[in-house]
This record gives structure tokens, C-alpha cells and sequence, in this order.
């Protein structure tokens, strides 16, 4: 068996046998991936035996695709890479593209896989190690959230603020080492907030940007949250990024060739104006808050919140917990009764089929939304971001995806993720610590949008009638057509609009 290095990783000297890797890995092989937390890819290939093995790391930070033909493995940092590589352009994975580009079809969520739009291309799982001897592949995990683990107990709650807030620390040291040049994705919204507060307190003060609605747009924008932090702390002023000079049609012929046709999610596109605003800034870090709402502030779904509660006998706290939103008692009664047994959850599902099953604890919840059958989000978000950002010229960080933060809250109490029918309570009460103003704690409340000033542009565009020629002749329109709602519809046209702008140069189709 054979290396073919598609996207021209470095060879790493230190290493005895051929060995490539790209971002910041261990000069020895083997090495203790788990306390290894910067991101990074590598391969490597035993002479004697032939067999070879890779990495990736724990989320995902590091893009690794691979193809593996007649005893080749050809391995990169994208899809278009491989393909380079090939006899011939692959078969689109028909399929695949269908689940994900059309995920409203069915079910409200995507299932997460190695595969990719292509037959023959597959990725590295995040947090896995891949060996290939004797003509087959085996993937298995060198660091899983272990829902099952013992829980952190402290006595009271400033031991887990302090714990938390030393991690945090941590973990924004270990994203900007080495950095000079750093920017920041801030909203207000309590993510950024946090990631805001702890560079301050690091004595690291990012240039913070923001994506701003255009005024009369129907799309979420309050900064209020974000000036009155940025007051607070004595910041910088916000860097407001608008919708001007945002081209769709020009973003979308340049990333459907980054990706060799579409990406899982919108947000790569129309995240365009605020990446090129980085790289217009010479930033060579992006901080962003994403992957929180999943794990470090995470929301504890009721899904989760109450079955742990009762499956540990707490009824007294599952009943003034869920107080707090139903007044009335039986109204709390009928509500604590769907969370006693699965059975009883899934009758109370609200048709076609609800978003979340029933889970066990909030540590089921956070396993499934970062590395479950649900990971799909967070996973494609870091992965295509970092193909986004590689391209430009810059990286992503996400603190609140430290390894060693994610297994430090997923051992917490319930009481430190939800609280007086609040869920994100650790959160809060770091900035609260800090002296940020209580508007933190308001519920309901929300910074800026992520994109809501091209994503307001696309729509006024749609609905006037003048991407009808740019949507001319797509492939999957039976499906497109089937979808009833307007922004849904937009995305998918926009989704097979890449593949066709893609296959027709590279001559997939004619």
C-alpha cells in the first residue's frame, strides 16, 4: 500500500517511517491524542507491513478526506484534492446529497457519516484513528464523552465557576498561542459574551465583528447586548459588517470549486462578508462561540433534564423546575408525565416527528449533539468552516469546544445547567462573576443574528423574482419543488445550483 499526499501535507522528520501531518501535532508516533487539544490531521505508513494509519482531531478542526483505490490511499484536506488524484471524477453519492441537502424530507435532522457527496471519498471521523492493513479500513474513537461518567461535586457553586473559569482560560491560551493577529465573532449573545470576557481576562482584546441586519429587515439583529459588553469592558469599537459588496452569485461560483459542489449548511456562504471583513483586517485567528449550545451552554432540553431528575428519584426538584413554566398544576402534572418512560414521551410527540428523543440525562444529550448520530451540525460547521477559512487564509478557533472544557461540563451536577427554569447557569454566572450587567439573564433574549444581512439580500432577491435565471435548469428540482416553505426552498436552489455550476465544468454532466 501506498501514500499519495493530494494536498501536499508537510513530512515530518522527527518520524522514522513516511509520515505527513497539517496543524499543530506531536513529533512522535504514537502519541497520547487525548491530551493532545490543538487541532490536527496525520498519516502515517509502516514500510515493513504496509499498513497505515491517521488521525484526526477531537472535532473535527483539521479537514481529512480520503479515497482508497487499488491500494492507494490518497488523502487531503478537501474534496476537490482527491479528486485530482483519481483515474476519473467520481459518481455523486446521490443519496447522501439527498439526506443532507433535503433534510426536511422525513425528518428535521441529519444523521452524521463519514461519507461525502462523492462515491469513493469519505472523511476521518473527528476524535478517530483509521487504520488500513489487508484491504480494510477500521475506524475507532481515541476520545468519546463518556455519558456514563462519575459527576464532578463540589461544595457549593463558586467551586464550579472557579473550575470552570480556569478551563476556559486554558482553553483560550491554547487557541491563540503563537497568534498576533486576532478577531472574534460577537453577537452579545451569552456564547461570545463568554469567549469576549475570557480574552479580557487573558489580556487578549480580538477585534470584534459583527454581522449587522440592514435597517427595515426582517432579520434578528439586536446589539444592544453587544455595546453594553463592549461598555462594560472598555472594548474596541464593534466592527460592523454589512451586505455590501456581497455578490451571491460570485460567492457561489467560487465555493461550489472549494467544495466541488455545495456544503451541508447556508452559513459557508453567507458568512462570506464577515470572512472577507477578516481577511480585509490581516486577522489570522477567528474566535467563535460555535459548537456552546451543544455542550458548555447548552440549554439541558427538557428531553433530557427531566428523565435525568426523575430516574434519580429528585421529584421535588423535577416539580419546581418544571413550575417555572407551567403554572397551574396540572398543567406541571401533565408535563412532568411525558418525561416518566419514553413511551409516554413519544405519544406526547408533537406530528410529523419531534426534533429530540427521550434521553436518559443531559450527558446523553451532549454526547449525541457532539459525536452521536445528531453531531452532524456541529461536526460539517467545523469541518467546511475550516476548508472556508484555509482558503481566505485564516483559522477558526472555538474555545467552548476545548476537549478539556466539553469533559469537565459533561460531568456536571444538573443543578449547573439548569436553574430556576434557566437553562446555560454556568454561563451566567461566570459573567455574572465578572460584573457583567444582569441583561444577561433575561430569557428569550439574543445578540445579532449570524447572517442576517446577506441572508436578508437572498431573500429579497428570491422573492422579486431575480434569481429565477440563476436558478434555471437545476438538478433535484422534483425535490426542490416539493418544499412549501420560502427560505427552505431558497436554500436548496442555492445548494443545487453549486452542483450544477460544479458538475457542469467539471464535466459530471453536460
Amino acid at each position: 500500500m501506498s501514500l499519495v499526499n493530494a494536498s501536499n501535507w508537510p513530512k515530518i522528520a522527527s518520524c522514522q517511517e513516511p509520515t505527513y501531518g497539517v496543524g499543530v501535532y506531536p513529533t512522535t508516533v504514537p502519541a497520547n491524542w487525548c491530551d493532545h487539544h490543538r487541532p490536527f490531521a496525520y498519516v502515517t505508513r509502516n514500510e515493513k507491513s504496509g499498513t497505515i494509519r491517521a488521525w484526526r482531531d477531537h472535532f473535527g478542526q483539521e479537514p481529512f478526506y480520503y479515497s482508497y483505490q487499488n491500494r492507494q490511499f490518497i488523502f487531503g484536506s478537501t474534496i476537490p484534492a482527491i479528486i485530482q488524484h483519481l483515474p476519473k471524477h467520481p459518481s455523486p453519492n446521490i443519496p447522501r446529497i439527498l439526506i443532507e441537502l433535503l433534510p426536511w424530507q422525513g425528518t428535521n435532522w441529519t444523521q452524521y457519516s463519514n461519507e461525502t457527496y462523492y462515491e469513493g471519498i469519505f472523511r476521518v471521523e473527528p476524535g478517530h484513528a483509521l487504520t488500513v492493513a489487508n484491504d480494510r479500513i477500521v475506524s475507532k474513537p481515541f476520545w468519546q464523552i463518556d455519558p456514563e461518567a462519575s459527576r464532578i461535586l463540589y461544595k457549593n457553586d463558586n467551586g464550579y465557576i472557579e473550575h470552570f473559569a480556569e478551563l476556559l482560560q486554558e482553553a483560550i491560551e491554547t487557541c491563540t498561542r503563537d497568534v498576533t493577529s486576532i478577531a472574534a465573532e460577537f453577537s452579545g449573545g451569552l456564547d461570545s459574551s463568554t469567549i469576549v470576557v475570557a480574552c479580557n481576562q487573558a489580556g487578549i482584546n480580538p477585534a470584534l465583528y459583527s454581522h449587522v441586519a440592514p435597517a427595515g429587515s426582517d432579520e434578528k439583529d439586536d446589539l444592544a447586548f453587544a455595546q453594553c459588553l463592549i461598555d462594560h469592558l472598555g472594548l474596541a469599537p464593534l466592527r460592523a459588517v454589512t451586505e455590501d459588496g456581497f455578490d451571491l452569485e460570485s460567492v457561489l461560483n467560487q465555493l461550489a470549486h472549494v467544495f466541488a459542489g455545495a456544503a451541508p449548511y447556508v452559513f459557508f456562504m453567507l458568512a462570506n462578508n464577515v470572512h472577507q471583513a477578516v481577511v480585509r483586517g490581516g486577522h489570522t485567528l477567528l474566535l467563535s462561540g460555535f459548537g456552546g449550545d451543544e455542550c458548555v451552554s447548552g440549554h439541558a432540553l427538557q428531553q433530557a433534564f427531566f428523565p435525568q431528575l426523575l430516574r434519580h428519584g429528585l421529584h421535588r426538584q423535577a416539580w419546581n423546575e418544571m413550575r417555572c413554566q407551567a403554572k397551574t398544576i396540572l398543567g406541571t402534572t401533565l408535563r412532568l408525565l411525558r418525561y416518566v418512560h419514553p413511551a409516554l414521551n413519544k405519544l406526547a410527540a408533537k406530528p410529523p416527528r419531534q426534533m429530540f428523543p427521550y434521553y436518559p440525562s443531559l450527558q446523553h444529550l451532549e454526547w449525541d449533539l457532539l459525536q452521536g448520530p445528531r453531531s452532524h451540525h456541529v461536526r460539517m460547521r467545523v469541518e467546511y468552516s475550516a476548508i472556508v477559512a484555509k482558503t481566505l487564509g485564516f483559522s477558526y478557533a472555538y474555545p467552548l469546544l476545548y476537549p478539556k472544557l466539553v469533559d469537565f461540563y459533561c460531568r456536571l451536577p444538573w443543578e449547573q445547567k439548569r436553574r430556576n427554569g434557566v437553562g446555560r447557569y454556568l454561563l451566567r454566572q461566570y459573567l455574572a462573576k465578572h460584573g457583567v450587567p444582569n441583561m444577561v439573564w433575561e430569557k428569550g433574549k439574543k445578540g445579532g443574528g449570524i447572517i442576517p444581512a446577506t441572508l436578508h439580500v437572498c431573500k429579497k432577491m428570491h422573492r422579486e423574482g431575480q434569481l429565477a435565471n440563476l436558478f434555471r435548469d437545476l438538478p433535484f428540482a422534483e425535490h426542490v419543488a416539493k418544499i412549501n416553505e420560502e427560505q427552505a426552498q431558497l436554500f436548496a436552489q442555492m445548494d443545487a445550483y453549486m452542483f450544477k455550476h460544479y458538475w457542469a465544468l467539471a464535466g459530471v454532466i453536460d
